[in-house]
């Protein structure tokens, strides 16, 4: 263990919520030995580990350069406010998860720019790593500092603070970035000397090398010979099956989308005229089936997961879906695996698709109108109408979805309040049909416009936070309904939105000031502080309104610097169309609209080819099981009898700092890849049939865990070692016995827990040994007992069975009685016994030893029970 590794064990991740997001033992975790690399590439996402480890991005590009054996890639998240402060106060810097490396001893820093409102949390995260904040600032020993993702197709209001940026898709020039700096290094290039060199390749842009001329905005021109006047942003021509990790990472936490993703197709051709992302990934490359399905098997047995999630811009247009959905639910027969789809368009969503969706469990569905008229989707280019969302929202509720989420967007150019009126309206209309059909919860999401970078409403004018606020409330009080649940953004926080993804580099000294003045974690509701932006703003003379209102159509703008080849010419001619309420109908679907990709390959096909309009079905094709084998070939096999099958395992080392929700999911995950097949309940939500004794509480560790499991397999021979092999470090189960007959379950049956507890100091053994007896001789020991919703007072001396001091000076035996689930918890006796605080108590080490049933007058463990 590295002394940080220690420092964190012992005195820092007992003090912090969920610190098992901060010890990087997943499954499938790459931990490379550094002395046999070329280059270290830290790869940072910087929002908390369960956000960026729900980032398919992150994955990719984890895998390709973890594959390079020349390479070593690992991951930086942003630590949580608790995590930060135990952290500073140490003077230790942020690390990675993999091998615990400080941020500064890495060749390259790649960090994520996935949304304006993370400006501050980059920030933090060089600052934490012992990195200058300015480019200018690094010295040769630094790292260089790399950004990419989609909000670096503006990167003016960052450019003080990266090194370089990465433009458009990553899979290739990530490669190509990682070898030349190591090439160079080799040779002992300076610092510029590397940076003039990334400036050459395809897609980087070096924001020193390009000044700043004055205007409305602050634009740019080259400031030195041999770079582009524009930075074209690489497209990847084909979605190599290669780059997809078939071993992908499984957190021991839970994290925001806990479960398989698969990019199914990237770009969109709709041209939702407010859509960022629908013009920064275009051309549309789709997955072939045969691609995804085996993708889809081997990350199923590979992970232990139960849902697929289905990614793209918008799944229902993939051309392939029937088939796709028709392998995927004979890939999977039986197996318990639902499969999802994060984006839906009203107008494509079909039983066929509901059928599927719906084979295991169905938690809700979410489609986006984003407008109440159908006028004002013409003006945004959302080509839907209201009876397609009702025959969207119908279908769901006849196929058994008991929850819709509906995504409205307001504020658009050329709204009214009709518009919102007619949110209302649509609103209550789907709620009628949700009680009609058994629904019980219609969600709706109200989010401010946002004008974006490089789509045709980048010159339009957004709302101020007051007009906003307003159309908000008569939204409020005309929906009916009592079973919708309505929430809605911040308005402020999308006035920022609008500032930061239209700023220049002038904002760059605004985003320092907001940092130094405490903002962090900006896209947290609880944390985000619009008072100390419009300070920074203000201390920098800069008003907001000239990056939020309407922008004349020939100005030069701080983002020209990029070329993502839709030319400027369509996007004008866009927003002329969208003031005209004019639609314009998907390329892929009719033909060419020249919007100035017309050399990719993607597009060529559709310039000199004839394309069938796709038309949805509620049947797959006729050869869809053409797909590879045919359904003969993928019967389940007979069912074994169920056995029930009581475990014995301990749990040790960091592994304490994992929940007991986040242990079930581990050992169910844990014998899915171990190809063990468990049993399932029945009813709208299967889950497995596993059940444990007493939850061991967050930071103890264990001797005696016990766990009940339904599970079809002929014999136990094997077992332990085919799920040992599957456990993370730490966890070990030590003996597995088939129980015959009724049981009592092991909630009712363990009557008595064993503790040793190791007190972070030595007590004088007499004041100890007097402290002990008198808890003994109480009759009754009152504590206050926090729980989720209140607090409670609790006399829990009925549960203290026997206490004494332990083998060393420093240790304390406790037995507890245990009634029906309900005992004694170790921190409220320390608490009452030695005044300990809580910090105190979290740094105690409890170990539990023992966990005991009673036969007569007998103590006996539960395995001893199910004889």
């Amino acid at each position: 263990m590295t002394n940080i590794d220690n420092i964190l064990s012992s005195d820092i991740l007992p003090l912090v919520t969920k610190p098992g997001r901060y010890l990087g033992n997943e499954i499938h975790v790459k931990k490379k030995d550094w002395s046999k690399v070329d280059i270290a590439v830290a790869l940072v996402y910087p929002d908390l580990y369960e956000l960026g480890m729900s980032h398919i991005g992150l994955e990719i590009l984890y895998h390709i350069l973890n594959r390079q054996p020349r390479i070593v890639a690992e991951r930086v998240f942003a630590p949580w406010i608790d995590m930060e402060k135990e952290l500073r106060e140490r003077q230790l810097p942020l690390f990675s998860l993999e091998n615990k490396r400080p941020l500064n001893k890495f060749d390259i820093v790649g960090i994520t720019m996935q949304y304006e409102l993370h400006y501050t949390n980059i920030l933090n995260i060089l600052d934490m790593g012992n990195i200058p904040l300015e480019s200018g600032s690094r010295s040769d020993k630094d790292p260089i500092v790399i950004a990419g993702g989609p909000v670096a197709f503006n990167p003016e209001p960052m450019a003080a603070f990266f090194d370089a940026f990465v433009l458009g898709d990553g899979e290739e020039v990530a490669i190509e970035i990682a070898d030349k700096v190591a090439s160079l290094k080799k040779t002992g290039a300076n610092r510029q000397e590397i940076l003039t060199h990334l400036a050459r390749i395809d897609g980087v842009y070096v924001p020193r090398f390009y000044r700043e001329v004055e205007g409305t905005f602050t634009t740019l021109t080259p400031a030195t010979d041999g770079v582009a006047e524009r930075i074209r942003a690489r497209s990847i021509p084909f979605l190599d099956a290669g780059n997809y990790p078939r071993q992908p990472l499984v957190p021991l936490i839970e994290t925001t989308h806990d479960r398989l993703a698969i990019e199914i197709m990237r770009g969109c051709t709709r041209g939702c005229r407010f859509c960022n992302a629908g013009s920064i990934y275009r051309p549309v490359r789709e997955r072939s089936v045969h691609d995804v399905i085996s993708q889809a098997v081997d990350g199923i047995r590979k992970t232990g997961y139960h849902e697929i999630s289905l990614l793209s811009l918008s799944t229902s247009d993939h051309s392939q879906l029937p088939a796709l959905l028709s392998r995927l639910a004979t890939s999977f027969a039986g197996r318990h695996v639902n499969i999802s789809f994060p984006s839906l368009r009203a107008e494509t969503f079909t039983r066929e698709m509901a059928r599927h969706a719906k084979a295991v469990r169905k938690s809700g569905i979410t489609l986006a109108p984003e407008a109440g008229s159908e006028r004002l989707r013409k003006v945004i280019n959302k080509t839907n109408t209201n009876e397609d969302l009702i025959q969207a929202v119908t279908i769901a509720f006849e196929e058994g979805w008991k929850v819709v989420k509906l995504y409205f967007m307001i504020g658009h150019p050329e709204e009214t309040d009709d518009d919102i009126l007619g949110i209302a309206s649509l609103v209550t209309e789907v709620a009628r049909i949700a009680r009609r059909n058994g629904g019980k919860s219609v969600n709706v999401s109200i989010s401010p416009f946002v004008p974006k970078a490089h789509t045709p409403f980048q010159w339009a004018g957004q709302n101020s936070v007051a007009e906003f606020e307003r159309k908000i409330e008569l939204l409020r009080s005309n929906i009916r309904g009592n079973i919708v649940n309505m929430s809605w953004r911040n308005p402020q926080v999308s006035i920022l939105e609008c500032v930061l993804g239209r700023g220049d580099r002038r904002l760059s000294a605004v985003i320092r000031t907001a940092f130094e003045n405490g903002a962090k974690f900006d896209a947290w509701t609880d944390q985000f502080r619009f008072d100390v932006w419009q300070h920074a703003f203000e201390l920098h003379g800069i008003d907001m309104r000239q990056y939020t209102g309407p922008i004349d159509l020939d100005c030069p703008l701080p983002w020209d610097i990029v070329d993502k080849g839709i030319t400027r010419s369509f996007l004008k001619r866009e927003y002329r169309r969208a003031l005209q309420a004019e639609e314009t109908e998907d390329c892929r679907l009719t033909s060419c609209h020249a919007c100035g990709m017309m050399e990719h390959l993607q597009c060529q096909e559709i310039i000199h080819k004839t394309r069938k309009k796709l038309q949805p079905t509620d049947s797959p094709p006729a050869d869809s099981t053409a797909f590879g084998r045919s359904k003969k070939f993928n019967r389940p096999k007979a069912d074994l009898s169920v056995q029930n099958v009581r475990l014995h395992y301990s749990k040790k080392g960091d592994i304490r700092f994992t929940s007991h929700l986040d242990m079930t999911r581990m050992f169910e995950r844990a014998f899915l890849r171990a190809g063990i097949k468990l049993a399932y309940s029945q009813g709208f939500n299967p889950h497995a049939k596993m059940a444990f004794g007493p939850p061991l509480p967050i930071g103890y560790t264990s001797d005696a865990e016990y766990m009940d499991v339904q599970l079809f397999r002929e014999r136990l021979s094997g077992l332990k070692i085919l799920i040992n092999h599957q456990l993370p470090d730490g966890v070990q189960v030590h003996d597995a016995k088939i129980m015959f007959g009724k049981q009592e379950s092991l909630v009712s049956a363990i009557k008595r827990a064993d503790y040793l507890v190791t007190l972070i100091k030595p007590f004088d053994q007499s004041f100890l040994h007097d402290k002990i007896t008198q808890a003994m001789e109480s009759s009754e020991i009152w504590v206050q007992r926090e729980r989720k919703q209140d607090t409670i007072e609790l006399d829990i001396r009925p549960f203290l069975r026997e206490m004494r001091i332990g083998d060393t000076p420093s240790q304390i035996y406790i037995s507890a009685r245990i009634d029906n689930g309900r005992s004694l918890r170790v921190g409220e006796l320390l608490s009452h016994m030695l005044a300990y605080s809580d910090r105190e108590i979290a740094l105690s080490m409890v170990h539990r030893i023992a966990l005991l049933s009673q036969r007569e007058d007998t103590w006996i463990s539960p395995m001893e029970a199910t004889a």
